[in-house]
């Protein structure tokens, strides 16, 4: 991961969602986790350490909240930024210990699925 400023940028080949998201929060992070995989456009929005919004966008087909966050734990690799202090334009996720218990589950449910889209499957 590197810092460019007051950004974070990497990729998830190199810090899996789970551990990136639980490492934001941890930290008390407020800002937008920007992803950008392969034919698919996707932001994180965590506000004092919780997340509060996901979006995933793939063509015309969008997907939010808990969806997307199946989705994105799914991810092996796509770069990343983390865009400090940026508000989410609405929330549909309640934060709190839902989000990392969902992350963990949601991670051990796609084990062994495939994402045509993004050429992946669950980070190990």
């Amino acid at each position: 991961m590197v810092k460019r400023g007051r950004m974070l940028a990497g990729n998830l080949a190199e810090f899996p969602f789970p551990a990136l998201v639980g490492a934001l929060m941890s930290a008390g992070r407020t800002g937008r986790l920007v992803l950008k995989p392969p034919f698919l456009e996707a932001e994180v929005y965590l506000r004092g350490g919780q997340v509060v919004h996901a979006k995933v966008q793939a063509g015309e087909r969008s997907l939010e909240g808990e969806e997307a966050l199946d989705l994105l734990v799914g991810l092996r690799r796509a770069p990343f930024t983390f865009e400090p202090e940026t508000l989410p334009p609405h929330t549909t996720l309640l934060g709190g210990l839902a989000v990392p218990a969902r992350l963990a589950e949601a991670q051990a449910a796609c084990r062994g699925s495939a994402f045509p889209a993004t050429g992946g499957t669950c980070s190990a």
